[in-house]
């Protein structure tokens, strides 16, 4: 039933926006009449299924946003909806007594270039993460941030949520060990965070940050181009300059390149705590990981631990599991990963 609701709700939105549907048609048929000629080719070097994924995903983000990047209809349903002073999101589980006794809860940031998305949109792998934890006996609870997208507030409106939320979740859970995590753009707004917790030294540290995919360079001065015929970010480098200039502030004080909102561009990676990045080797934003990961390797404190993992094939965002991951093996490989480093860093939140 839920299912049938779903696909219900996108076929509402195809049938309300004929235009972009038909724009969506074209697209998705134009990329998979040409997926062949690339494997051919070699610019095309991912399984066919993850090929396939790419066409219709890719199109559909771009020219149908709401079908990919909104929660479902059903969405929800275990999680309770929190408002506080200066943020708001799901609280998964629901009920208070199971939320504030985790061993550890994650902070979650939902990916979508800060101008799309919504907290609910990955309930599914949410849950998926809590029922590995709880096979491996830990206690895990997680809070997604439906933070303000350029649409309602430029930069920092989103930063200013982050924190918001993190100071909730501090007081209220004093005894629980307080993770960062994030996809894409939500990735991104998790290492802003972390270089701001680690300079104003006013908060402790996460005891651990799991960055998916992150988008950690808005000036576009790393990505692998070469990528644009495996990844599903098809329209990134066309239309992402253009949707970052509608996220710096107004006033000009803050450009692209700034390491505020650029971290890749920090000089300094010390002290910034636990980190485990994620990233595919086919995607068009691995540089941003890549770099990131070394930089923060190079300068780390010998108490903090920095891991990478490029996994071979996969495309953007493929930790977060679902239609861009190329086989539940490796969802499921990744799962226990990010579960087994919860763990490991469970009772290590830095006292700056």
């Amino acid at each position: 039933m839920n299912r049938l609701l779903n696909w219900l709700r996108i076929t509402l939105i195809l049938l309300k926006n004929p235009i972009a549907t038909l724009r969506f048609l074209v697209r998705t048929t134009k990329e998979l009449a040409a997926t062949p000629f690339r494997r051919i080719a070699g610019t095309n070097t991912t399984s066919l299924y993850t090929a396939v994924s790419r066409a219709v995903y890719g199109s559909a983000f771009y020219y149908l946003p709401d079908t990919v990047y909104k929660a479902s209809w059903d969405a929800g349903r275990g999680a309770k909806y929190v408002a506080g002073e200066g943020f708001r999101g799901y609280q998964f589980p629901a009920d208070d007594g199971k939320f504030y006794s985790s061993d550890v809860t994650i902070l979650f940031a939902h990916g979508g270039g800060f101008f799309v998305g919504d907290a609910l949109m990955y309930e599914d792998t949410f849950w998926r993460w809590i029922k590995v934890a709880q096979s491996r006996g830990l206690k895990l609870a997680l809070f997604s941030l439906e933070y303000p997208l350029v649409r309602e507030q430029r930069y920092p409106g989103c930063l200013n949520a982050f924190m918001a939320a993190y100071d909730y979740l501090l007081e209220r859970s004093p005894r629980t060990s307080i993770a960062f995590a994030g996809d894409s753009a939500g990735g991104g707004l998790c290492s802003m965070a972390l270089f701001k917790i680690r300079d104003e030294k006013t908060r402790p540290l996460p005891c651990l940050s799991v960055l998916i995919s992150p988008w950690l360079d808005l000036g576009f001065k790393y990505p692998e181009k070469q990528q644009v015929y495996n990844d599903w970010l098809i329209y990134h480098l066309e239309t992402g300059p253009a949707a970052v200039q509608l996220f710096v502030p107004e006033n000009g004080e803050i450009t692209a390149n700034d390491p505020r909102i650029s971290p890749i561009n920090n000089t300094d990676f010390a002290g910034i705590g636990n980190v485990l990045v994620l990233a595919g080797s086919t995607e068009i934003l691995v540089n941003d990981s890549r770099i990131f990961a070394s930089k923060a390797a190079r300068d780390k404190l010998p108490e903090h631990e920095i891991m990478y993992v490029e996994e071979p094939a996969q495309v953007h965002t493929y930790a977060m599991g679902g239609i861009v991951v190329s086989s539940r093996a490796i969802e499921q490989k990744t799962d226990n990963l990010i579960i087994d480093q919860l763990a490991k860093h469970a009772t290590s939140n830095s006292k700056f």
